[in-house]
């Protein structure tokens, strides 16, 4: 992965972490929830 990629990663993780906390966290540890703003996470069955 070129220094470009990886940068553009990085900006992308920083903005997800951002915009959506709980959802980045949930990434991070390999169990994602439904990103905030979804059908299911509005009727609270996303991961707690």
């Amino acid at each position: 992965m070129s220094a470009t990629d990886d940068e553009r990663l990085t900006g992308l993780a920083a903005s997800l972490a951002r915009d959506d906390p709980r959802f980045a966290r949930s990434l991070d540890e390999g169990r994602p929830a439904a990103p905030r703003g979804t059908a299911a996470s509005a009727a609270g069955r996303g991961s707690p």
